[in-house]
């Protein structure tokens, strides 16, 4: 910075004239009633210069006021820049020794001359500051998405603070998880009431510019907010408010800042979004038509209880298949983008399954199929029940939907949890029980938790399959092992019941439940074993149409064959692995000889009938 016109026109006349008389220690009361003066007419203008709001919000004394007019003075004349040696002689030829960390502030030593920080720089020329690495600048942009009432209790308290407590480091901090609205909500507060936010983030700042970050704050009067609190960034988090009185945190759900015996801390939790607040969200921000596949926004946020980060990543992710595809998304995959949006990844312990099949392939009974269809109504409406209507008064806990799926093996189960979830456009997470019991005592406990605790944080369904295994009759406890593993089946029932999504469960050994549990079960289905008549629709469903199947009597192999639906699917596989090795259809002879197999299996013999159609 070399010459005058760096500045665009900041640096008038009188700061130029207060800059020459700097060099001239002997007029220095002249030079103290000029520059009080100065500060004085420079107050009561609505648009002060630069210079003056510097010294203001520096609150620079005379001697480094009188410093900075003269380097201002220097650099418009072409002159090179003050050492820093130089610049505190200024500054004592003028008063009495400078605040030496007002000038560091100011002014940072490069190779020995004293340069004003970019922040200052930037803030003369009228133009928007460089920040530090690991920094932005959040205007707080964009519409409210929770209601008004933490916003205006944070409000109340920033009023209170200037008029009672201006002296006391203080820290406004906001619990939750990522994508809850902490950083828009504290960005939302600190544009009405300052400039905006500047939002910092630990892990990429570096600590030797945390004098650029004050000036940055200071100048152009900005509140910090240290973003994902830990306990390593205390120190820093004691800097800031000591030095600025007040400075904003963002921390999980169980952070919580130590400001010591001075300190005052106001700690609040960000509320969930409630569902009119989700569809109002999702009405404003996600692309036109992608709401189409639902009965309303309400419903599609009854279904989808993401957080303000969820619904705005799906938005970006909708725009970008939209953008790929040339045109509208299929109501399918939309449902698929809210699925990983609601829940991207469960946790260690859970598989998701995904099918692409609808009610329409399931081959049930009427009754266990509408069911099934009443069932996806119910988890449809519970925004309506418990939001509108208000029964989570009434209902404290046990707002989730457990299901239970009882019935022999190959029977459907698994599937009817799939399309369960495919057809609610929900993720479905099989737990793993091998990674859930342990034999260490507490373990499994703890894995539970961690279930459950990861689930509550996005939208999905939870699937135990041979759930027997964990929700197994409790007995007495004869010694130390029952003991454990009674209070294992108690922890789990409580969290099951606490848990606010749904839970499909699904045995082969109804009898071995825990009697509690069963009465805990919202939904329990029967999966009976087919008839003859369900099997022949099996029979006809299980092949794809890309398939080359020849003549096949599909009513005969279903009177013949007592097989559930898992078995008829082995049976197909059987005999197209048999077609393809042949290099043909698929026969009447290939699915005869895999249901024989099938039999074998079961230590079951074919029947005449079967034994004369193959020729034996």
């Amino acid at each position: 910075m070399s010459n005058y016109p760096t500045f665009g026109g900041m640096v008038d006349e009188q700061i130029l004239q207060m800059g020459r008389l700097a060099a001239e220690p002997r007029q220095a009361r002249e030079n103290s009633q000029l520059l009080w003066t100065y500060l004085e007419a420079e107050a009561k203008k609505e648009e002060p210069s630069s210079f003056a709001r510097i010294c203001y919000a520096l609150m620079l004394e005379e001697p480094e006021a009188f410093a900075f007019a003269y380097t201002l003075c220097r650099w418009s004349e072409g002159a090179a820049s003050l050492g820093w040696g130089e610049l505190l002689d200024i500054c004592q030829s003028i008063g009495e020794r400078p605040a030496e960390e007002s000038l560091a502030l100011l002014f940072v030593s490069v190779d020995g001359d004293a340069v004003l920080r970019p922040a200052a720089e930037d803030f003369m020329c009228g133009r928007m500051p460089r920040l530090p690495d690991g920094v932005t600048w959040d205007a707080g942009e964009g519409e409210l998405c929770h209601g008004s009432a933490l916003l205006e209790e944070m409000r109340e308290f920033l009023a209170r603070y200037d008029r009672e407590t201006p002296h006391s480091p203080v820290v406004l901090a906001l619990q939750g998880d990522k994508g809850s609205g902490r950083q828009f909500l504290l960005a939302k507060l600190a544009a009405a009431t300052m400039g905006g936010l500047l939002a910092v983030d630990p892990a990429g700042y570096t600590g030797g510019t945390e004098r650029d970050l004050l000036l940055t704050a200071l100048l152009y009067r900005l509140y910090i907010c240290v973003c994902e609190y830990g306990h390593g960034d205390e120190p820093l988090l004691r800097r800031l408010s000591n030095t600025l009185g007040i400075v904003f945190v963002t921390c999980g759900p169980q952070g919580r800042p130590h400001m010591g015996q001075e300190g005052i801390l106001l700690l609040r939790r960000v509320p969930s979004l409630t569902q009119p607040e989700r569809a109002r969200m999702m009405e404003r921000v996600l692309p036109e038509h992608s709401l189409r596949g639902f009965g309303s926004a309400e419903e599609a946020a009854g279904l989808y209880r993401m957080n303000p980060g969820q619904i705005a990543e799906l938005a970006n992710r909708l725009r970008a298949e939209m953008l790929s595809c040339g045109g509208a998304l299929s109501d399918q995959t939309v449902r698929e983008l809210f699925a990983d949006a609601a829940a991207p990844t469960l946790m260690t312990g859970a598989k998701r399954l995904e099918t692409s099949l609808t009610m329409e392939d399931l081959v049930l009974p009427t009754r266990q199929k509408s069911q099934l269809e009443s069932i996806c109504g119910f988890a449809r409406m519970r925004g309506t029940v418990y939001q509108d209507w208000n029964f989570a008064a009434k209902s404290p806990y046990g707002k989730g939907m457990s299901i239970l799926f009882y019935g022999s093996s190959g029977t459907g189960k698994t599937m009817a949890a799939m399309v369960l979830a495919n057809e609610l456009g929900l993720a479905l997470y099989r737990v793993d029980l091998s990674q859930l019991i342990s034999k260490y005592i507490g373990e499994t406990q703890k894995n539970i938790g961690k279930i459950f605790d990861e689930a509550e944080k996005c939208d999905c369904i939870l699937f135990f399959d041979e759930a027997d295994a964990l929700f197994a009759r409790r007995g007495e406890a004869s010694d130390s092992q029952e003991k454990y593993s009674n209070a294992e089946i108690a922890y789990l029932l409580q969290r099951t019941e606490e848990y606010d999504g749904i839970s499909i469960l699904a045995t082969n050994l109804l009898q071995n439940f825990d009697e509690a549990f069963r009465r805990r079960i919202r939904y329990m289905i029967h999966f009976p074993v087919p008839d003859a008549a369900m099997r022949g629709a099996m029979w006809r469903g299980v092949f794809p149409r890309e398939a080359p199947v020849g003549d096949i009597d599909f009513d005969f192999l279903a009177a013949q064959f007592e097989l559930t639906g898992a078995e008829i699917k082995n049976c197909a596989l059987h005999a197209a692995h048999m077609a393809a090795l042949g290099g043909r259809e698929i026969r009447m002879e290939d699915l005869l000889d895999a249901a024989g197999n099938e039999y074998a299996k079961q230590g079951k013999t074919i029947g005449p009938q079967v034994r004369l159609r193959i020729g034996q």
